[in-house]
């Protein structure tokens, strides 16, 4: 009689092994998040708060926020297998609810997708990381739901309560764009934070070239460039004084973030209008006379020009490399037309 309990006690221990095969889970009062499998093994590196497509509601106290998870998975297969974060992962809620990760189609405008959809290939006992942003409540409860196929699937549990938002470093490329903006339209030479990195000179001669441009086509005839050095020097007070600049950040992924820059500039028509009026006058001029003139003319219509506002925002989007924002390269075209609409009057 003492056999058939002893039995049943290890029919049921049995049972409960079965159960738990192909599927790991980490315990949550265990410090690391990482959960490994013989298959596969997965460290969650980071649970950032990050804005996307901000339409002017958000708020760090609204309930529905989202998250960007990076894990670094590590295939322990003979084979390379293929990973896809927007699909392999999945976060279940504490009351049972599945969120599926948001797919890299769908991303904002301007933030490149190649950050949530790199090269999917992991070769045997390689390690990777990966991304996938998530839409969540704050402060809830959630088990991070990670399948390497035909792996185990691992499960790590986190509580949101634990992952601070901080909303100075999600609003942070808004005083980047501010800062540049100061610095080149502005000139102001005292910054409050150095969250930026440019090369003022250089960026003040890209300036200084888009004016010239300008200026090479009012004159139309040949201008020594001491004489558009010396134009630019006079319109640049006017442009620091004039131009209007309000930036509100639209995405934030904390590695790439998307501005939009609402701006006012000095509008350039009365001074095409006084330069051609005077074209009829200097009517049989020399060349070299006839740029005399309207040299002479040209300052007298910088006080004048009438502040326009830009029909709609323009957009940048900003990178970040080692705690600072820059334009990449990607931008340079929107730079350029940024910059024309302050010293080139190419006001949109």
């Amino acid at each position: 009689m003492q056999r058939v309990p002893m039995l049943l006690c290890m029919m049921f221990i049995l049972f409960l092994s079965a159960c738990s095969m192909g599927e790991e889970t980490i315990r949550e009062e265990e410090v690391d998040p990482v959960a490994p499998s013989n298959d596969v093994e997965v460290i969650v590196k980071d649970i950032q708060y990050v804005l996307l497509d901000n339409d002017g509601t958000f708020h760090e106290d609204n309930e529905e926020q989202t998250i960007k998870v990076t894990i670094d998975l590590r295939n322990n297969m003979d084979e390379t297998r293929d990973f896809y974060p927007d699909m392999d992962m999945v976060l279940i809620h504490n009351e049972g609810e599945i969120i599926e990760a948001k797919s890299p189609s769908k991303l904002p405008s301007g933030i490149d997708i190649a950050e949530f959809s790199q090269n999917p290939s992991v070769n045997s006992e390689e390690e990777k990381l990966f991304h996938a942003l998530f839409n969540i409540e704050k402060d809830a409860s959630y088990e991070l739901e990670v399948t390497l196929p035909p792996a185990n699937k691992v499960k790590i549990p986190f509580d949101l309560a634990d992952y601070e938002m901080n909303i100075d470093e999600m609003t942070e490329p808004e005083l980047a764009m501010e800062t540049y903006l100061e610095q080149v339209v502005l000139g102001k030479e005292e910054i409050a934070e150095d969250v930026i990195d440019i090369h003022l000179e250089n960026e003040l001669q890209e300036a200084y070239q888009v004016f010239a441009e300008k200026m090479k086509k009012v004159i139309f005839y040949d201008v020594s460039e001491e004489t558009i050095e010396a134009l630019f020097e006079e319109y640049v007070p006017y442009v620091q004084e004039n131009s209007v600049i309000d930036v509100k950040v639209i995405a934030n992924t904390n590695a790439q973030a998307v501005v939009e820059i609402d701006y006012a500039a000095l509008d350039q028509r009365k001074m095409l209008e006084k330069v051609l009026k005077q074209e009829k006058i200097f009517d049989g001029l020399t060349e070299e006379a006839f740029v005399e003139k309207v040299v002479e003319i040209l300052p007298t219509t910088f006080e004048e020009l009438e502040v326009k506002e830009a029909k709609e925002p323009m957009k940048i989007t900003l990178e970040k490399k080692k705690s600072k924002w820059y334009i990449p390269e990607r931008e340079l075209d929107n730079k350029e037309r940024l910059l024309r609409a302050f010293f080139a009057g190419g006001i949109y």
